[in-house]
């Protein structure tokens, strides 16, 4: 099966929410002192609509065809101001994959066009 490295688009809004809860899910399960607010977690629908708007935030899919995304990347772009150079430098903010896509070289395909943008 191929997968397409894309930008993110508002329709990939429900699939990148299961996959925030399935950060989310994971890091309290390899970690009891982990707690994530799940109320802020089902709400994801509206936060990434939010970000999907603003120019200073990026996210990268991994999508495998019949509207399921095997991952994505999530950076933003912060403007540091104590005159540090570059004077804006990217982050990763999020970063996931479903386990069966994990080792596959994914993650590598969706920084490449992050560390372009």
């Amino acid at each position: 099966m191929e997968i397409e490295i894309r930008p993110a688009r508002e329709s990939d809004i429900p699939e990148l929410a299961r996959l925030v809860a399935g950060i989310a899910a994971y890091h309290e399960s390899i970690d009891p002192r982990v707690r994530f607010d799940w109320d802020e977690i089902r709400d994801a629908h509206n936060w990434f609509k939010l970000v999907l708007s603003r120019d200073h935030h990026a996210i990268w899919v991994a999508d495998h065809g019949s509207g399921r995304l095997a991952g994505y990347l999530w950076v933003h772009l912060k403007r540091d101001r104590q005159g540090y150079l570059p004077r804006v430098k990217g982050y990763v903010n999020h970063a996931f994959l479903d386990e069966a896509w994990r080792g596959k070289g994914l993650m590598k395909l969706m920084l490449a066009p992050a560390y372009e943008w």
